[in-house]
């Protein structure tokens, strides 16, 4: 059904302008439906069976229908695959203008509509509202005379080119061709609604920028870059295009031709101003576009919470913090790996904290990333960590007896030292008694210990107090972290 007027006609019950029940897939296209009147669906009802394709209305203006439950739609059954494009429609007073029954939970497909209630609500039952998405809007058509039936649309109508072109007839039910540009925006648009409005001569010209590469998300680029203004005039075409630059980059107004090439060397922000102008003389309103440029990769420094000694090693936990400056985008994060005793990649923030556990050589690559994309050429941290002191070997074993005491040396213990990790810097063995074997006190007598390197040797000697002979070993290893181990043992001579 198509370029009809349903109008002021009364249903006892459903559908006062149309009813359409059981073979549903009825297409309606630019009708004006107005002043009718039903129980349930003022305007137009239906109710769509299981399986089979709801109805399509598009283009069609449905305003002023009286009913309870709808006054321009009342829409039930099995209507997902039911679209309202295109539509302007509008209750009375107090009404919802559409209302979705609740047979089943879905609802029809609305795109590109005006849908509106004074007083009421624009959607009701199980439609939810519709308004902001997929085209969809609420605003006073801004009909010439409702009062008289005349649904034409005024020329500030918020329906004016807000229509989409999915099965929207060229002509409108006047015979008047679609689409044109109604709202004088330069872009010829289909209007919502059965009535399409008269095209206005648009005299700005309307100058559109391109930029060439396009920037990342960021919003930057990071090599030299052409912006491209290029205009378009409906009436009496494009003149030329001023443009202006300011920020990183300079330049008075330069009038160029049509398409514009304004190439952007500079580092930062450079602001691009430019309007057309038509061959009428009529100045479009400047417009500008910013260009954010960032050639140079950020740096990275980094800092350890424990210093190593001169050997390069650290005996605790090591916290590396890596801080990145970047003087043009900013820095967008800092990506580091370990490599070594202890392993990870991470891509973390600025700063970026990297705890260091294992005892080992752990090699801390890292780059910073700035937000033009700009990546830093790798560096890398070596941390060197021990935390564990070096194992001492060879001491004297529990219940060491130097026996028979015949004033002979004998050898106890053969002491070395080993680390795992930064190595033994130093070892120290000693050794001592509790009683010196000439009983003239200060002393061991000389020849009762010797020690040379890691062999000990001790006499056994009986003490002249007759209480028995101990000696003491201690042996101290030092490793090149700074770590220290001490052992002791004893070796006993009989009384």
């Amino acid at each position: 059904m198509k370029n009809n007027f349903i109008t002021n006609n009364t249903a006892y019950s459903q559908g006062g302008g149309v009813w359409i029940v059981n073979y549903s897939d009825a297409l309606l296209v630019q009708n004006v439906i107005a002043g009718n009147h039903a129980g349930t669906g003022g305007g137009v009802y239906w109710l769509v069976p299981s399986g089979n394709r709801g109805p399509f209305l598009i283009n069609n203006t449905i305003v002023d229908n009286d009913s309870a439950q709808g006054s321009a739609i009342f829409a039930d059954g099995f209507d997902a695959q039911a679209q309202v494009i295109n539509n302007v429609l509008v209750s009375v007073n107090n009404q919802n203008t559409v209302v979705c029954g609740t047979y089943d939970a879905n609802a029809p497909i609305f795109r590109y509509n005006d849908v509106v209630s004074t007083g009421g609500l624009a959607y009701a039952g199980a439609c939810a509202n519709q308004t902001g998405m997929n085209g969809n809007i609420s605003a006073d058509p801004l009909f010439r005379d409702r009062a008289t039936g005349d649904y034409h649309l005024q020329g500030n109508s918020f329906a004016i080119d807000m229509g989409t072109s999915d099965g929207a007839p060229t002509l409108d039910v006047d015979g008047n061709p679609r689409p044109v540009d109604g709202n004088g925006d330069g872009l010829a648009a289909f209007d919502m609604g059965a009535y399409e409005a008269p095209a206005i001569d648009v005299t700005p010209p309307i100058t559109s920028a391109t930029v060439s590469p396009n920037p990342n998300s960021a919003g930057w680029n990071k090599t030299n870059t052409t912006v491209t203004l290029s205009a378009t005039d409906n009436s009496s075409g494009v003149k030329s295009i001023r443009y202006w630059l300011s920020g990183a980059q300079t330049a008075p107004n330069v009038d160029g031709g049509n398409p514009a090439l304004v190439t952007i060397t500079a580092e930062g922000t450079t602001t691009v101003g430019f309007s057309a102008i038509d061959n009428a003389g009529n100045a479009e309103t400047s417009k500008s576009f910013v260009v954010n440029i960032d050639k140079t990769a950020p740096i990275t420094t980094a800092t350890a919470s424990a210093s190593p000694n001169s050997a390069g090693w650290i005996k605790t936990d090591t916290t590396v913090t890596l801080s990145a400056t970047d003087n043009g985008s900013g820095v967008h994060f800092i990506r580091y790996w370990l490599n070594g005793d202890q392993n990870a990649a991470v891509y973390g923030g600025n700063p970026s904290f990297v705890t260091i556990t294992a005892e080992g050589t752990t090699t801390l690559g890292y780059t910073a990333i700035d937000n033009a994309d700009n990546a830093e050429i790798s560096k890398s941290f070596v941390v060197n960590i021990d935390k564990t002191g070096p194992v001492v070997s060879g001491m004297p074993g529990n219940g060491c007896t130097l026996a028979p005491p015949k004033h002979q040396l004998v050898q106890v213990a053969t002491i070395t030292a080993s680390d795992a990790r930064s190595g033994v810097a130093t070892l120290t063995v000693t050794a001592s008694s509790n009683e010196p074997d000439s009983g003239l006190g200060g002393g061991d007598v000389p020849g009762d210990i010797v020690i040379n390197g890691g062999n000990v040797q001790l006499r056994a000697e009986r003490s002249p107090s007759g209480k028995g002979r101990t000696y003491t070993i201690v042996a101290t290893a030092t490793d090149v972290a700074g770590n220290v181990t001490t052992s002791t043992a004893t070796c006993q001579v009989p009384k």
